[in-house]
């Protein structure tokens, strides 16, 4: 075998005969050593391709009432808040297959797929009118879009914005999941070699082969998670509350703004920005303060996962707090600024929360973090689009203001969940439930 080919060794570079790694620290082959423009260029495009699916999220909200018209639909109807929700349903499909197949097949893989599906669907409700997709800058452009040229062609942009992603991730893109890297690696080595002992570094902790039953154990692992490690379900469920009310939020926050202040078709699109830059902030505090604290915290000891959630805590105070102020301000019509500010303050405290618990999922469970991740996005999106089903008949018996103290009232028990990850979250972590075969 070529030495300067492949590497055959352990983590700590003892030799062994039948175990697979990168050639040294320095391989090229390794994702973490490439180049920093190659890494960017990698970040910029999934940046880009999550932009496009979260504007296809609330693109069309502002448009909501033109079809409701077209179609001869009530405001007061649940299916006014379905046709933004239903997009919801469609993440849930995709977080049941994705995240853990990408673990078995790679990342690159699964990612086109994934947009390229994306794209088609889009392009066929411009084509053919067949259903509605359901967060910040989609409302602002696809308000004046739907006024201007109709709510159709919010999707046809979607599906130029989305292929444009599609075609530069195919032509630029390289695998980067190392498991997945350094399984193939070991499966070409068996075949030029000959010795069907060699096996990936990885695949003695979660095996990269792609089998059956591999893909069986990738597709049942979230639910395993969700059901026996407790850490991910206080998590999951958590945030699923407040994103459940946030899209509550979202499938009301055009008509109340029509409505209540008299905002034109497109001028509603620009009520979104409120929860845009609380949602700004929050990444922006987390982004800057979360490696410093972590740093901070550990001293010379272990950078323990727990370091990560503080941001959480916060969020759980500004989330219920957000909701109230934007309940009560629309309920007795105060300046149209003032409901904004509310929905400001539950973007920061949400994406604090969210952001936080990724990457603490993240650091708890490096190898299926996209798993963990999974769950999370499972529940986000069953809440997201079941949620504001509830929303014409809350408000429409309860009002904005007495509605959205009920939402809170009921939040309250859920409210010092991040402080008891932060107290308890290693006991919970090195917990023989959360000690699972993965």
């Amino acid at each position: 075998m070529d030495s300067r080919e492949s590497r055959i060794g352990d983590e700590k570079g003892a030799v062994s005969p039948n175990v697979v790694d990168f050639e040294d620290p320095n391989d090229p082959a390794n994702p973490m050593n490439w180049s920093r423009a190659f890494k960017w260029l990698h970040v910029a495009l999934l940046a880009w391709m999550s932009f496009v699916m979260t504007l296809g999220e609330m693109f069309f909200a502002p448009s909501l009432s033109l079809v409701l018209d077209e179609f001869d639909t009530s405001a007061a109807s649940p299916l006014s808040a379905f046709v933004i929700s239903v997009y919801g349903l469609g993440s849930i499909l995709g977080n049941a297959f994705a995240p853990q197949l990408s673990e078995v097949t790679g990342r690159l893989s699964v990612l086109h797929v994934s947009n390229a599906a994306f794209v088609v669907f889009a392009v066929a409700i411009g084509s053919f009118h067949l259903g509605t997709l359901g967060p910040v800058a989609g409302p602002v452009i696809g308000g004046f879009l739907a006024e201007d040229q109709g709510w159709r062609w919010i999707f046809w942009l979607i599906a130029i914005l989305g292929a444009t992603g599609l075609v530069l991730a195919v032509m630029l893109m390289r695998e980067f999941y190392a498991p997945v890297l350094l399984s193939r690696k070991a499966k070409r080595l068996r075949q030029e070699t000959g010795s069907e002992e060699l096996r990936s570094k990885h695949e003695h902790e979660a095996s990269s082969a792609l089998t059956a039953r591999n893909i069986a154990q990738a597709l049942l692992r979230p639910a395993k998670m969700f059901l026996f490690m407790p850490m991910v379900t206080i998590i999951s469920l958590y945030l699923a509350l407040g994103y459940g009310y946030m899209w509550i939020i979202f499938t009301r926050l055009n008509l109340i703004y029509e409505n209540v202040y008299d905002f034109s078709q497109g001028a509603v699109g620009l009520t979104y920005l409120g929860v845009g830059v609380g949602t700004v902030l929050g990444i922006l505090l987390v982004g800057t303060l979360s490696d410093w604290y972590v740093v901070y915290a550990a001293g010379e000891g272990e950078k323990k996962p727990e370091y990560r959630l503080p941001p959480m805590v916060l969020g759980a105070v500004f989330v219920p707090a957000g909701l109230l102020l934007y309940g009560w301000a629309a309920q007795y019509k105060l300046k149209w600024v003032v409901p904004l500010i509310g929905t400001g303050m539950m973007g920061f405290g949400l994406m604090m929360a969210l952001l936080t618990a990724q990457t603490y999922l993240i650091d708890s469970l490096p190898l299926h973090a996209a798993s963990a991740n999974a769950v999370v996005e499972t529940m986000l999106a069953l809440s997201g689009s079941v949620f504001p089903l509830a929303g014409p008949a809350l408000y429409d018996h309860l009002g904005l203001g007495w509605g959205n103290s009920l939402l809170c009232f009921i939040a309250l028990p859920f409210v010092p969940l991040p402080w008891i990850l932060l107290r308890y979250g290693e006991r919970i972590r090195k917990s023989s439930r959360s000690q699972l075969n993965l």
